[in-house]
């Protein structure tokens, strides 16, 4: 296996072992007339989980990208179990 492999490897290791949790208080403007989160918005409140797990780490990600290091999003998938609903955490 090749240096940057294994580099990758460990990389990729140690960050599915870490767990982070992020309370994202619902807007009012993110809502529907049914007081529910409409589902374009969820991809804002990942961005905060993103923001807090990369803060856990010591990460910069704006001293990342520039030094050339960008976070594509290439695919996102959400399975709703229960919506998100205004004035509820």
């Amino acid at each position: 296996m090749a240096t940057n492999e294994k580099r990758e490897k460990r990389i990729k290791e140690k960050l599915l072992g870490i767990e982070d949790y992020t309370e994202v208080p619902v807007r009012a403007e993110d809502v529907d007339f049914m007081s529910i989160v409409h589902f374009n918005e969820y991809l804002n409140y990942f961005d905060f989980g993103f923001v807090s797990i990369t803060s856990k780490l010591n990460f910069n990600v704006f001293e990342s990208v520039k030094n050339g290091i960008v976070f594509p999003v290439k695919k996102v998938e959400i399975e709703y179990a229960n919506s998100a609903i205004f004035g509820i955490l």
